[in-house]
């Protein structure tokens, strides 16, 4: 597993994700600069298939689902953000 680089803003953290796979970095131990690195709990729910899918998918990855989750969440919303 690759490391996650280091950014400078918001926008390279955009560009990245947009022009990487994901799959092919380790996120253990990125800490993204610009997020209040307090965690707040947040309830969703979802269909099991998708959490038996996240689990299965997290573990050949070697991380957790909810890590993995996250992360795919973070994505997105970095990627959906980069037009403001």
């Amino acid at each position: 597993m690759k490391n996650i680089p280091e950014f400078s803003n918001k926008s390279e953290i955009a560009d990245f994700f947009e022009t990487h796979d994901t799959t092919e970095f380790d996120f253990s131990s990125w800490q993204e600069t610009f997020q209040n690195p307090e965690k707040k709990p947040v309830t969703i729910r979802l269909n099991q298939g998708y959490i038996d899918l996240a689990k299965e998918l997290a573990k050949k990855k070697g991380m957790g689902y909810q890590t993995l989750i996250r992360s795919w969440i973070a994505e997105r919303l970095l990627k959906e953000s980069k037009g403001f």
